[in-house]
């Protein structure tokens, strides 16, 4: 897994949905080179000074839509998508197997075969280190 501040704090599903990736870290940094990913849209984390505990949103239109039925959501440190050293955050709902679910295990930020069901869900919140479904909350 590469090391990141920053990781994948909350999706908000929905027509107006979006994704937070916040900065966990006790000092200010910045996401340049960064991409959040849920294939095939892989738009760039801006680049800037974020604070500690700051957040960045991305919009789910952005991201081809947020849907709650299912879906993945990686953080990249850069765009090497097969290599888990870049890999710095993974989430999956609905069901298993998405395009950058292997990476992501083997990365070691994602268990093997898992995701949420977040079929009732408004949205998923997670803390920094989050590796499991049992990681997220779901609202």
């Amino acid at each position: 897994m590469g090391s990141s501040a920053f990781y994948i704090s909350e999706i908000v599903f929905g027509d107006d949905g979006y994704a937070v990736v916040t900065n966990g870290s006790g000092e200010t940094a910045d996401p340049e080179g960064m991409q959040l990913c849920q294939f095939p849209a892989y738009p760039d984390l801006p680049a800037g000074a974020v604070p500690p505990q700051g957040s960045i949103k991305v919009a789910g239109q952005d991201l081809g839509g947020l849907d709650n039925s299912e879906g993945e959501l990686a953080l990249y440190l850069e765009p090497s998508y097969a290599d888990p050293d870049a890999v710095a955050g993974y989430v999956q709902w609905g069901e298993i197997g998405h395009k950058r679910e292997e990476p992501a295990v083997d990365a070691g930020v994602w268990d093997d075969g898992a995701f949420i069901d977040a079929s009732s869900a408004n949205s998923l919140v997670s803390e920094p280190g989050a590796h499991s479904p049992d990681d997220w909350t779901i609202q």
